[in-house]
């Protein structure tokens, strides 16, 4: 008679072939249920939706701080109080000074003054372009200047253009970058000379 085993035989048998415990591939079924799907599936969507939340505060954050710089960083950050009107012949230090030492007119390569009071709001690195201007416009090498934070009375000087004869404007436009998508301009009132024969 032939020997079936015992029961306990039986049931190895059947866990080792394709019993209740182990798929027909040899996996366990508990990775291959549905339940098994849907938590991968779920882990899969909420890393994506995490993923897609950190983009959009990314891009808001980006276009905030985009919009505060085309839109409300537009202050200069410098306050012209005073300019004389007119150029001296010496370094003044006061309104006084430059009232006494105002001329109107001056020999060719000479050096003359303009008499500036002004605040710096916030310390900035500007370009300064300069141009003297009668009718043709002779510009001048640009140059940057940093403005540190603070008020001052200054002479600025600069040296008359060889032009005998001509009655020249001096323009004087500093233009400072107050971000990365928006620069600004502080154009000063021109002065004007008479160069000597």
């Amino acid at each position: 008679m032939r020997n079936n085993g015992t029961v306990s035989d039986r049931r190895n048998y059947r866990t080792r072939i394709g019993g209740p415990g182990v798929s027909a591939c040899g996996y366990f079924d508990s990775f291959k249920g549905p339940a098994m799907i849907a938590k991968v599936w779920t882990l899969r969507h909420s890393f994506l939706y995490a993923l897609a939340l950190v983009t959009m505060l990314g891009l808001n954050v980006c276009m905030g701080v985009a919009s505060y710089w085309r839109f409300l960083d537009t202050d200069l950050p410098i306050r012209v109080d005073y300019q004389h009107a007119q150029f001296l012949s010496q370094e003044a230090h006061s309104r006084d000074d430059a009232e006494k030492f105002a001329i109107a007119s001056a020999a060719p390569n000479a050096t003359v003054f303009r008499y500036m009071e002004y605040c710096v709001l916030r310390s900035k690195v500007g370009t300064v372009q300069k141009a003297w201007i009668d009718g043709v416009v002779y510009q001048t090498p640009t140059m940057h200047t940093l403005a540190v934070e603070g008020c001052y009375r200054r002479s600025f000087a600069e040296t008359v253009p060889p032009l005998p004869g001509h009655l020249i404007n001096l323009s004087v436009k500093v233009v400072f970058e107050n971000n990365p998508l928006r620069s600004i301009e502080l154009v000063n009132p021109s002065i004007p000379i008479l160069v000597r024969r």
